[in-house]
């Protein structure tokens, strides 16, 4: 089973930057990293993968944008330039775009509420003392 990262949600309209984490190969050997959509290195319209800083960039602007998307993030170390041929390991990682969703928010504000009244209550009677 490979090895899976936290699902990224994305909401339609609004941009988010996925950055890998620190990679060190621990022979030192120079790596490369190739994202992978449906098994192949073209990315849906809205997103794209800076090499520089290996970072991906989603931007979906598109209501057909909306769904679930399946990436891999192929990390491969050059190796090979020692004769030893390289090395690759593949990381799972899914994207979800949805719409911005009014209900959802207003729910969200409720419990918000509801946590903050019973914040406020514990203070008051924290704050009481014989």
């Amino acid at each position: 089973m490979r090895p899976l990262i936290t699902p990224l949600t994305v909401v339609l309209n609004a941009e988010k930057v996925y950055a890998l984490p620190t990679i060190k190969d621990v022979d030192g050997d120079p790596f490369k990293v190739i994202v992978l959509y449906a098994g192949d290195v073209i990315l849906p319209d809205f997103m794209t993968f800076d090499y520089v800083k290996n970072a991906l960039k989603i931007a979906p602007t598109d209501e057909k944008s909306v769904g679930t998307y399946n990436l891999q993030f192929k990390i491969t170390d050059s190796h090979s330039l020692k004769g030893g041929g390289s090395k690759s390991r593949i990381y799972d990682f899914t994207v979800i775009v949805e719409k911005f969703n009014f209900e959802s928010l207003h729910k969200m504000k409720d419990k918000l509420k509801q946590r903050q009244k019973i914040q406020y209550a514990s203070v008051e009677v924290t704050g009481i003392s014989d």
